[in-house]
C-alpha cells in the first residue's frame, strides 16, 4: 500500500540517500519497494565490487542530476 503522503516526494534537486546496515536486513528491499519507483539509482559495492567504482557512480548520477541511494 503506498504511503500517504508519499515516503519519497518528489524533490527539485538530486540527493544521495546513505543505506547503513547489517547484510540482509531489507536494505534493497526498502530501496526496490519506496525509491526505485521514484527514479532513485540504487549504487552499491556488491554489484559493483570497488569503493572506487562506487563513488564514480554516485559523481556521475549527480551530475546528471539523478538522485541515488547508497
Amino acid at each position: 500500500m503506498p504511503a500517504e503522503p508519499p515516503l519519497v516526494p518528489a524533490s527539485p534537486s538530486p540527493e544521495v540517500v546513505v543505506f547503513v546496515g547489517y547484510p540482509a536486513l531489507g536494505k534493497s528491499s526498502f530501496f526496490r519497494t519506496h525509491f526505485a519507483p521514484a527514479d532513485y539509482l540504487h549504487v552499491n559495492q556488491d554489484t559493483l565490487k570497488t569503493r572506487d567504482r562506487c563513488v564514480k557512480a554516485v559523481d556521475a548520477a549527480l551530475k546528471e542530476r539523478r538522485s541515488v541511494v547508497v
